[in-house]
């Protein structure tokens, strides 16, 4: 087989992987919200997904492994659109841009609202998702220093900005669950400019502590 045959056949293989593996995360998913994370099996995700019990844990370590799985793939995304977006543009707007692409990206609404259900409703589930928050952060905040050209290592403004895409994206599904009818750009378009507004706001002057005239007697 010529070397172009090969690495057709492991694109062929690639693609297969995945949609393997997108149909047993959609199975659980599925699942964890009509009978709820903790009550769901293993084996019942493998036959709802039309798999065997060893091809599950092939693609996924556990359950837990399945619902962390998606706040890995938001940082995946996130990260591939900030290396996308023009070096002209300030950290901030990158940002933005970044959040906007990924959401808008999303197949529904309907598949991310069963997500957060999922999250509500059970600890452990939410716990799967936020166990992965800090990896997910930490290449956040490499991928902005590398666009910074601090090369691998992130300074603060790194970490800075890597929380605040987070934090936002997380804040913009909220709402976005909330309000489905709502374009995704214009919900993320809000969030950012309330979140400049209070990044420029300038605070109050700090009030004059008095002293206490019982002290200044006792002096």
């Amino acid at each position: 087989m010529t070397s172009s045959g090969t690495a057709q056949r492991g694109k062929l293989q690639s693609k297969k992987q995945d949609l393997v593996r997108h149909e047993i995360w959609g199975a659980a998913i599925d699942l964890f919200y009509m009978e709820g994370f903790d009550e769901v099996t293993i084996d019942q995700i493998a036959e709802r997904a039309g798999v065997s019990r060893r091809t599950f844990f092939r693609y996924f370590a556990s359950k837990d492994d399945v619902m962390g799985s998606t706040m890995k793939a938001f940082g995946e995304a996130l990260e591939q659109a900030i290396r996308a977006e023009a070096t002209s543009l300030s950290a901030f707007e990158v940002a933005k841009r970044s959040v906007a692409h990924v959401l808008m990206c999303q197949p529904s609404s309907t598949i991310t609202d069963r997500v957060v259900q999922i999250s509500k409703r059970s600890s452990s589930a939410l716990s799967a998702q936020f166990l992965q928050l800090p990896a997910v952060e930490e290449k956040l905040a490499r991928t902005f220093a590398i666009r910074a050209g601090r090369s691998n290592q992130p300074a603060i403004d790194d970490r800075i900005l890597a929380s605040v895409a987070f934090a936002a994206t997380k804040l913009c599904v909220d709402l976005w669950v909330g309000q489905p009818q709502r374009p995704v750009e214009e919900i993320v378009n809000e969030v950012f400019a309330s979140l400049s507004s209070i990044c420029q706001s300038t605070p109050p002057p700090a009030a004059k502590v008095s002293t206490p005239r019982s002290r200044l007697k006792s002096s």
